[in-house]
């Protein structure tokens, strides 16, 4: 589904794809908030 990782310009009516997908997960901790980042997860299977 490439057309979730996209953002819309209104002004020119045009979409912008974006070229990786990183997904991130907020979690609140004993020392404060932690985001664990996974980059460029198009790239990996699911069991990595």
């Amino acid at each position: 589904y490439p057309m979730l990782n996209s953002s819309f310009i209104e002004e020119t009516n045009e979409v912008i794809l974006k070229g990786s997908h990183n997904i991130g997960i907020a979690m609140a901790t004993a020392h404060g908030l932690v985001v664990p980042n996974i980059k460029k997860v198009q790239s990996l299977s699911i069991l990595e």
